[in-house]
């Protein structure tokens, strides 16, 4: 397996809508293992194909470090699609792409979705707290966006404007 190089705000990969995978093959299995490999090695709980270059509809979620009860443990979750939701939930959100970076954002607090696991087989979930918000914050990577998107206009832009400031070595 292959740690690979995330990419970050402002890279155009992670605006894009990611395209959905129309067969399973070795080159899609191996880019599930290098995704798990970077995400743990990144210490993240959750990691989109957009993330590390692949405009394409795969997500990986291990949200069991983030809480305090283990959830499901590792998700792989191809073509994931949000079926349906319910309730609010607020949490201090943070992103391998913006790193340094966390802001509270609200999301649904369960949500229903359906994917493909890498054998093929379409599967269904149910996803509730901290896991919802993991899978919903990596869907919304592959509709090219990125969390501080769900914050209001204002925070956004003074967000993006630290962060830019940060990356160039600017100081405040």
């Amino acid at each position: 397996m292959t740690v690979l190089e995330i990419r970050t705000y402002p890279d155009e990969v992670l605006a894009g809508k990611a395209a959905p995978i129309a067969s399973i093959d070795a080159d899609t299995l191996k880019l599930l293992d290098d995704m798990v490999e970077t995400m743990y090695s990144h210490s993240g709980v959750g990691l989109a194909a957009p993330q590390v270059g692949r405009p394409v509809r795969i997500i990986v979620v291990d949200c069991t470090r983030a809480e305090e009860k283990p959830g499901f443990g590792l998700l792989e979750m191809i073509n994931p699609e949000i079926t349906a939701s319910s309730g609010e939930i607020s949490f201090v959100e943070g992103c391998l792409s913006l790193p340094g970076v966390e802001t509270e954002i609200k999301r649904k607090g369960a949500v229903d979705v359906s994917f493909s696991d890498r054998a093929g087989n379409r599967r269904s979930l149910r996803a509730e707290g901290i896991l919802s918000i993991c899978v919903q914050h990596e869907i919304d990577h592959l509709d090219g966006l990125l969390f501080v998107d769900r914050a209001n206009r204002f925070r956004k832009k003074l967000i993006l404007r630290e962060y830019l400031k940060k990356k160039r070595g600017e100081t405040a």
